[in-house]
């Protein structure tokens, strides 16, 4: 049976996996403009953009967080400085405005 339908599996699978995708980015979207909110109220206290007592923080949390999912922590911390990069990146695009 698994070897007739394997074509149909992988289709589901992938149709799986474009709707997490999807959820994901939706999230993530979410999360900049969050980030955003959190880069007006820092110009607006003078407060600076960055903060690495913060981000180690966040990245040690998500690690955590993903053993729960089997996620490596070395993919978390990646992952993570790559989201934190892009809200700084945001952050530091509203001082210019």
């Amino acid at each position: 049976m698994w070897q007739e339908n394997w074509r149909e599996k992988l289709s589901e699978y992938r149709q799986g996996i474009d709707e997490i995708d999807f959820k994901v980015l939706e999230l993530v979207g979410k999360r900049m403009e969050l980030s955003e909110r959190i880069g007006e109220i820092k110009i607006e206290r003078g407060l600076p953009a960055c903060v690495p007592e913060r981000e180690i923080q966040v990245i040690a949390t998500r690690q955590n967080w993903g053993i729960r999912y089997r996620l490596r922590a070395k993919f978390v911390k990646a992952l993570f400085r790559v989201i934190m990069f892009e809200s700084k990146k945001i952050q530091k695009e509203l001082v210019k405005v």
